[in-house]
């Protein structure tokens, strides 16, 4: 803001105001943007286990979508936070392991 105001000097009154006023409503924005990952995170993980007919191991789509939060709020990009956490969920809860009522041997 001190750089803003070095290269205009003649800022207004209402215009420092305002330009104050980004800062209050930027937290507030940030926590709206934050619940609104943590929500959509939420909702397609239970809508790709209900899909699959399956219910999510307990704390598992919280867990993982705190972690996407983290990833984005550390600016690693939400597709990439998406990505990552849920390749280290997947690996934790171990549903990536084949099932075996799945697997069929030649011939059969």
């Amino acid at each position: 803001m001190l750089a803003l105001l070095r290269q205009s000097p003649r800022l207004s009154l209402v215009g420092l105001v305002a330009i104050s006023g980004l800062t209050v409503v930027s937290p507030a924005r940030a926590g709206m943007i934050e619940n609104m990952i943590l929500s959509k995170c939420a909702e397609a993980m239970t809508g790709d286990f209900k899909k699959a007919g399956k219910v999510p191991p307990a704390g598992m789509v919280d867990e993982t979508c705190q972690c996407v939060l983290k990833g984005w709020v550390n600016k690693q990009g939400l597709q990439e936070s998406i990505k990552t956490c849920s390749a280290a969920s997947t690996a934790k809860y171990g549903l990536n392991t084949p099932d075996p009522a799945a697997t069929t041997t030649k011939g059969q």
